[in-house]
């Protein structure tokens, strides 16, 4: 058996990633308007949501089973075929 997991971001690192950031420009976020946000956006969006209780964000349309905004994708165990797909 193997374990994958579903990739996702945390926010912490994102955070601490746009603060030393010497541009102007965002990290590669894009806002409800669907252009980039620019450096004080993103770290504003990412301050809201650690202080909403999230240290996680799925890179995905929507979370895998057992997802946790605290830890992220718990893994998924699976039997090694031998090619490389995701779960």
């Amino acid at each position: 058996m193997k374990t994958f997991w579903h990739e996702f971001l945390s926010v912490r690192r994102a955070l601490r990633q746009n603060i030393e950031l010497r541009s102007k420009r965002g990290l590669w976020l894009i806002g409800d308007d669907g252009h980039t946000m620019d450096r004080e956006k993103a770290i504003n969006v990412f301050m809201d949501t650690l202080a909403a209780g999230i240290e996680y964000l799925p890179l995905s349309n929507k979370p895998c089973e057992g997802w946790s905004d605290k830890t992220g994708c718990p893994g998924h165990a699976r039997k090694d075929t031998g090619e490389d797909e995701s779960p």
